[in-house]
């Protein structure tokens, strides 16, 4: 199983840090674009066939909470990662694997909020994507 697509709006940390780590991994990936945040977030919900919320912190804000909400709503497969979950990138390739994604919706925190959350959440889709080369090559 290859990575799959990335989709973010691009308006937090976190869904920038996830765009960019798309392109420098050669990763597809859709930027979404729409000036109102809820939207946005019911849209790439929907478009996508599950989500990952990076947050550093183990408590949800307001954003991260919607788009729980939203994902509840349309039944569609979520997963919190934060910065005391053990096996991040474990965590995030048994999500991805579990729940056959083929497009992955990222979000979380601002880095206004959280101002490391980008190089975190770049670290652990490294280390799924790593995870996931290794399981299909059978390493």
């Amino acid at each position: 199983m290859t990575f799959p697509q990335i989709m973010a709006s691009g308006h937090t940390g976190a869904e920038r840090a996830a765009l960019d780590w798309a392109v420098t991994n050669e990763v597809p990936n859709e930027e979404t674009s729409n000036e109102d945040f809820s939207d946005c977030t019911e849209t790439n919900v929907l478009r996508s066939s599950g989500t990952v919320i990076f947050t550093l912190s183990a408590k949800l804000g307001g954003r991260s909470k919607l788009t729980v909400k939203l994902a509840r709503k349309h039944q569609k497969p979520w997963l919190h990662i934060h910065r005391k979950t053990p096996m991040p990138g474990m965590m995030l390739v048994s999500f991805i694997v579990y729940n056959r994604l083929t497009c992955l919706n990222v979000t979380g925190s601002t880095a206004s909020e959280e101002p490391t959350i980008g190089y975190f959440a770049q670290q652990v889709l490294d280390q799924a994507c790593g995870l996931l080369l290794d399981r299909e090559t059978g390493n």
